[in-house]
């Protein structure tokens, strides 16, 4: 009996330590799985916040077309972040200038999304509104959340107000609502005691009791990493264990009463009674106890691989080797979530360096911060920019077979990064990015040594040669000045654009240097324009004649003398460009009418001819441009020769019936008596009339009496036979009979009806 209650004492204690023991490691695996668990959402929210889209429709105000076309590449972009974060239920983005949500895939007004997602819970629409447009606030929340079959749950929202960097007031939000029922399953590995998660304010936002929402509240402060002390919570002693977030505003906390701990003691009494008994029975029983006991914890963690893993159907025979299949699963689910952050790692590192590129030293993260987190390092405060671009990607994307296009594009950048980037970092420090010209490598000096130029020339030099070598790439490389501070790296990237710009000046040429560039423009700097009006007037008659081999002799003089021996600025080849294209399109336009849609079908000239790489690309479209006018004159002429014979010709017929409106009373009037006037033949007056008007001309000379007899008919008291003498008739009856011809009815019925 003694030694009963010494081993009673004894275990008692030891199982108290072991259940503290226990609860600890459990808060602790809690703390671990959850603390992954937000760092999606964190990764999640610094991905929306670095999102360049949202950013450019939220603080650049963009024009109506511009914010329409910016939402749906907002929203399909969420819809890929919704897919890789399946921790995330739904998220969304409010903005606050148009009061409106953005979500995955669709776009919704404030009070539309709240109708849908939060209304018939206790949090009201202004609550919630107030909630979204509360100025620098960041924190969980418990909010109600309508679930697909219509019923109302509670979910946990990750709420952060956004801002551009610049002063803190707020121009939207983003709410990010976590699966509640996945967390819950993390929270229900607890089968003893309460547990809860509480947010900033202490408020219980996930439990595995009912006190969802409500303010946790002890008599001991949950101060500290950790802490464990006891409670008399809800009229019962109890042990209390919290444990803060590492990643989050959130605290774990853990309340078991104690009463669990003598119950399990009061156990470990009667079972050491029972030890005793069986230990007198044999070993064969104790044997066959022990062995039960140690393979428990192997169908435990069976059973808890079977809930909380996709496996479906039945368990093999061998638990070993369905904790095998598990464990594989799950390891190969781990890379590629490893794979899919690298991606987006390189994304925000390539916007890190494009931020550098562009000047835009101030943002939502700390320039510091994103350099150091993406493993960006300088040693010296002096910098140069290094841009690149392939002579010809097609060529050298053709290259590659069995590859996509997108992905031959994506292999040849690759390519050119880590050469490029491998030559840079054996002197000096490279780190390389995507840029709309291509790609650019800012370049920082370990030393400050005087030869950085050549340093640049060597790192230019040999990426070109291999790549050429290797994967017969031909590289366009410009290379900038070198500038003090990161402020520098800007400017830097502005000279590169520049020198890579005046190879269309240059030619393709290997490596153009932007300090030599400026000397030779500065050298050159008191070169007169060459372009007086005698020549454009020159170039304009020629057109108008279209006379193409005139005009193509007069733009060489002018491409002889403004470029033929020595370099000019870009600005000098655009400006002339620029005239010689206003020049013909003036021209062209003289020479038009309104209803002319030559000028109109060819607006595209101006950018044919500048979207040429080189000078003699660009002349030589000039050229074809010349030679498509010159022929248009040509048939402008011939077609205008024609107007005048028309128009000449029209002119006639008009004289002619003006002279028969005022002849027409002259009853010797007729076709003879018409082609002596104007000295016609009878024959050629009589078809030149018809084909002019479709009408004869002695029908003509007929109507025009007849009309005018029909006034006098209507206006004074004259018989049929003075009426007829007074239009040109001799006899009434002829009269009768061409008006009864022309009207239908006898110029007497006519009157009469009048």
């Amino acid at each position: 009996m003694l030694l009963s209650v010494v081993i009673y004492h004894e275990a008692s204690r030891a199982l108290r330590n072991e259940i503290r023991e226990s609860n600890e490691m459990l808060m602790e695996q809690l703390q671990e799985v959850m603390d992954k668990q937000m760092a999606e959402v964190m990764r999640l929210h610094l991905a929306i916040t670095l999102d360049q889209q949202l950013r450019y429709l939220i603080f650049s105000n963009p024009s109506k077309a511009e914010a329409k076309y910016t939402t749906a590449r907002v929203i399909e972009e969420f819809r890929e972040m919704q897919v890789f974060n399946g921790l995330v239920d739904q998220f969304y983005v409010y903005w606050q200038a148009e009061d409106s949500l953005l979500m995955s895939g669709t776009y919704w007004t404030s009070r539309m999304g709240y109708d849908n997602l939060h209304a018939g819970g206790q949090l009201s629409y202004d609550q919630w509104h107030a909630l979204l447009n509360k100025p620098g606030f960041r924190g969980f929340v418990s909010i109600p959340r309508i679930m697909a079959d219509g019923s109302i749950d509670k979910s946990l929202a990750y709420v952060s107000s956004l801002s551009n960097g610049v002063n803190t007031i707020g121009a939207g939000s983003i709410v990010i609502m976590v699966d509640v029922n996945r967390l819950a399953q993390r929270v229900e590995l607890f089968n003893r005691g309460d547990v809860f998660i509480l947010n900033g304010d202490n408020e219980i936002i996930l439990s595995n009791s009912d006190e969802e929402g409500e303010r946790l509240t002890l008599s001991s402060s949950f101060e500290g990493e950790r802490a464990f002390f006891y409670e008399k919570y809800k009229g019962t002693d109890s042990e209390v264990l919290h444990i803060q977030s590492r990643t989050a505003d959130l605290k774990y906390v853990s309340i078991m009463p104690s009463r669990l701990v003598w119950e399990k003691a009061e156990y470990v009494r009667k079972f050491t009674y029972i030890s005793v008994l069986i230990s007198l029975i044999g070993a064969g029983a104790l044997t066959y106890m022990f062995l039960r006991r140690n393979y428990r914890p192997v169908q435990q963690l069976v059973e808890i691989l079977s809930h909380s893993s996709n496996e479906t159907g039945s368990l093999e025979s061998n638990e070993f080797g369905f904790i095998q299949r598990v464990v594989s699963n799950t390891l190969s689910e781990q890379e590629q979530i490893k794979l899919r952050l690298k991606l987006q790692n390189n994304v925000m590192r390539s916007n890190t360096l494009l931020r550098l590129l562009k000047g835009k030293l101030d943002g939502p993260v700390p320039l510091e911060e994103a350099m150091a987190t993406f493993n960006i390092f300088f040693q010296s405060d002096e910098f140069a920019v290094i841009l690149l671009a392939l002579e010809d990607e097609n060529m050298a994307i053709d290259r590659f077979h069995h590859v996509s296009l997108q992905d031959k594009a994506a292999l040849l950048r690759f390519i050119i990064s880590n050469v490029v980037q491998e030559v840079a970092d054996q002197d000096q420090i490279g780190y390389v990015t995507e840029v709309d010209q291509g790609l650019a490598c800012i370049v920082n000096f370990r030393t400050s040594a005087d030869d950085k130029k050549e340093h640049l020339l060597h790192i230019a030099q040999a990426a070109q040669q291999f790549l050429h070598t290797q994967y017969h790439m031909e590289l366009i490389i410009a290379i900038s000045g070198v500038h003090d501070s990161l402020i520098g790296i800007a400017q830097a990237y502005q000279e590169a654009i520049e020198a890579m710009e005046y190879r269309v000046v240059m030619g393709k040429k290997e490596v153009i240097l932007y300090d030599e560039l400026q000397r030779a423009i500065h050298d050159q700097s008191n070169k007169a324009f060459y372009y007086p009006l005698q020549v454009e007037q020159r170039l304009i008659n020629c057109i108008k004649i279209g006379s193409y081999e005139k005009a193509q002799s007069v733009l060489d003089e002018i491409k002889e003398r403004n470029v033929g021996q020595s370099a000019v600025s870009i600005q000098l080849v655009k400006c002339l460009m620029f005239n010689l294209i206003s020049t013909i399109m003036k021209t062209t336009n003289e020479m038009g009418t309104n209803e002319d849609r030559f000028v109109h079908d060819h607006v595209y000239w101006i950018d044919t001819i500048m979207e040429s790489d080189t000078l003699q690309g660009m002349y030589a479209q000039l050229s074809l441009l010349l030679r498509e006018v010159c022929e248009y004159m040509a048939v402008k002429l011939s077609e205008q020769a024609k107007q005048l014979r028309h128009q000449s010709v029209s002119d006639k017929v008009d004289q002619i019936r003006s002279f028969v409106r005022e002849n027409y009373n002259d009853a010797s009037l007729n076709i003879s008596s018409i082609g002596e006037h104007f000295q016609l033949k009878p024959t050629y007056l009589s078809s030149l009339f018809k084909e002019q008007t479709g009408e004869g001309l002695l029908d003509f000379v007929n109507r025009v009496r007849i009309d005018e007899a029909k006034q006098i008919l209507k206006t004074e008291a004259c018989t049929v036979n003075e009426v007829a003498k007074r239009v040109g008739f001799n006899e009434a009856a002829t009269f009768i009979r061409v008006f009864k011809k022309v009207e239908g009815i006898t110029p007497g019925k006519f009157k009469a009806i009048d």
